[in-house]
């Protein structure tokens, strides 16, 4: 997530973040969503649109009389074979290069971060809004601020992609219902409807919500319960652990559109949960 441009190091951010200056600054600098996750966000869009071409060509072969257009059918399969050619290779690029880099700098930024350390030129400014001593205990602190985050976006992104899932799921039902569509036709529209961009999509959202919160509310309790150090900090291990290894599974870009618009009160609710958990 994006947060303020306040200061280059977290040293420096953190004395600003204690005189107030978080909720009021606009300006945020993250130069890792800006390098590595826009151009994942750009390659999801290609992968988007070459998905419903490849629909599009894949329900024109059922339509279209080979018979009578031979030439228009060749070309239709043809075009389906390219996009999902290149559908297949813009995700091999997202899954094993792109994310992966954009997850290993986000992560070299977190641990930078917590032990306030800089491990990469590409540091982020106002990410994390803690002042926690023990490094431990303020990545704690980072991961519970980062779950709070995306779980709030996530629970947008599902609410958008419920109406436009249960739209387009309920237009392949009447189709596959009426009388006059081919078997053929009828396994074109199941492969459709479980391909990655429908409802494995859809499942992927709401697994990676369900760990967000399960994540989030145990990192709230270890807080909360004051737990001895040495247990917290197992504890604290494993939680932060589990976030990255759920967020690397999900592969889910979160909009950063959502996260603009809600930003503001992401901060005060930030800013109470620290005051009701006496984190610094």
């Amino acid at each position: 997530m994006n947060i303020l441009k306040i200061a280059a190091d977290g040293t420096a951010f953190r004395r600003a973040n204690e005189i107030g200056i978080l909720m009021t600054n606009p300006a945020r600098h993250d130069p890792i969503r800006d390098r590595y996750f826009s151009i994942i966000e750009k390659a999801e869009g290609y992968g988007g649109l070459l998905f419903w071409l490849s629909t599009a060509c894949s329900l024109g072969t059922a339509f279209i009389d080979a018979t009578s257009y031979p030439r228009v059918a060749d070309w239709v399969q043809i075009a389906f074979v390219v996009f999902v050619v290149f559908m297949f290779l813009l995700d091999v690029l997202s899954r094993f290069i792109l994310n992966p880099r954009a997850l290993d700098a986000r992560l070299s930024d977190f641990w930078g971060k917590a032990y306030d350390r800089p491990l990469t030129t590409e540091s982020t400014a106002g990410y994390y809004n803690n002042n926690e001593i023990d490094a431990l205990k303020r990545a704690a602190a980072q991961t519970l601020e980062s779950s709070l985050c995306t779980r709030a976006v996530l629970g947008k992104m599902i609410n958008r992609f419920i109406p436009f899932a249960v739209l387009f799921i309920t237009v392949l039902v009447i189709i596959v219902a009426s009388r006059a569509t081919t078997m053929s036709l009828v396994i074109m529209i199941v492969q459709l409807v479980l391909a990655e961009q429908i409802i494995l999509r859809g499942v992927r959202l709401v697994w990676f919500k369900w760990r967000c919160d399960r994540i989030y509310q145990q990192l709230e309790q270890l807080f909360a319960l004051q737990t001895p150090d040495e247990s917290f900090r197992i504890l604290a291990a494993v939680h932060i652990t589990q976030y990255e290894a759920t967020k690397a599974q999900a592969a889910i870009t979160l909009s950063e559109k959502i996260f603009l618009k809600e930003r503001q009160a992401l901060c005060i609710e930030w800013e109470q949960i620290k005051t009701h958990l006496r984190i610094r």
